[in-house]
């Protein structure tokens, strides 16, 4: 599963349905395929909110939703038919790691 591509070929139309916009702001996004190869970050949109349900969410160049749950879970919404849970760590640069299969994603928030 690769999110640059899904996250470019799924568009989530969120906007009158959740409240709480904050300014968006650039962030850095890391995608890669093969994680022992480095790879250049690169611009990303970044945008943090409060749904409906009160949760802080973040949504990423306006295609993808990320839910970082306390436990180390994140959901990914927008990439599949379904929410996709996995885990996430934060690294040493603060940067939020997300692994999926063999694809793992970066982000700077």
């Amino acid at each position: 599963m690769n999110f640059k591509a899904l996250a470019i070929a799924t568009t989530l139309a969120a906007g009158t349905i959740f409240g709480g916009m904050a300014p968006a702001e650039a962030g850095t996004c890391w995608y890669n395929t093969n994680t022992r190869q480095a790879v250049r970050g690169e611009y990303c949109r970044t945008e943090r909110r409060v749904n409906a349900n009160g949760h802080v969410v973040w949504d990423v160049d306006n295609n993808v939703t990320l839910v970082f749950w306390t436990d180390r879970i994140v959901e990914i919404i927008g990439v599949a038919d379904r929410p996709i849970e996995t885990t996430y760590y934060i690294d040493r640069d603060g940067d939020y790691r997300i692994q999926v299969r063999h694809t793992e994603m970066t982000i700077r928030l």
